[in-house]
Formats: structure tokens, sequence, C-alpha cells
């Protein structure tokens, strides 16, 4: 066991250019995965946070599998177009401006949580 440390402690202190740039090397792969994994955790946040808006839909539905009949005409019948009449009320809220935050509503009228 002797041996292998004074070859070790011979070895580090011989190259130890080589063992820092190793160790450097080491630092900048883990510090982009972290960063990478960051991103992609964000952007998964954004895009649920503003999947109603961009699907432009209250619900998604999504399958792995071929859909069958009965299944198709089921979501058919739940997933009838809203009835609107009339034209929208003029809103007497302030406009939106950039970095005021704004609670989100879902389609029944309460906050959602994130």
């Amino acid at each position: 066991m002797i041996f292998i440390l004074q070859m070790a402690r011979r070895e580090i202190r011989t190259s130890w250019k080589r063992l820092l740039f190793f160790f450097l090397c080491i630092g900048i792969g883990v510090g982009s995965i972290v960063a990478l994994r960051s991103v992609i955790h964000n952007l998964n946040d954004a895009l649920a946070a503003e999947a109603r808006t961009l699907l432009a839909a209250d619900v998604q539905i999504d399958s792995t599998r071929p859909w069958l009949a009965e299944t198709l005409a089921a979501i058919d019948r739940v997933g009838q177009a809203p009835l609107v009449t009339g034209a929208p009320r003029p809103s007497n809220r302030r406009p939106w401006r950039p970095g005021r935050r704004r609670a989100r509503r879902g389609a029944d009228g309460r906050a959602q949580r994130h």
C-alpha cells in the first residue's frame, strides 16, 4: 500500500499540469450538463405554464396507441364547441405591462397553482 501511495504522490508531483487540466475538464463537463438540464427544466416549466395559450385549448388528450371508435365518439361528445353569445365585455382593468405579475385562471375561473 505504501508503494502505491508513493507512486501516486510522485506522479502528481511530476505531472500536476495534466492533473489540473483533467480536473478542469471534469468541472467544465459537469457544469455544462447541469446548465443544460436547468435550461431544459425551465423550458418545460414555461411550456407547461403557457400550454393553454399555445394550444388554444383547455384540455389536450394524447395516446401512444391508435384511438378506438368508441373512444373517439366519447371525446367528440364531451368536447363540444363552447357556446359564446354576444360580444366580449370591455375590461376595466389596467393593461398588462411586462414585469407585472398576473394570476392565471383556469377554465372554471379559479386561480391555478404552479
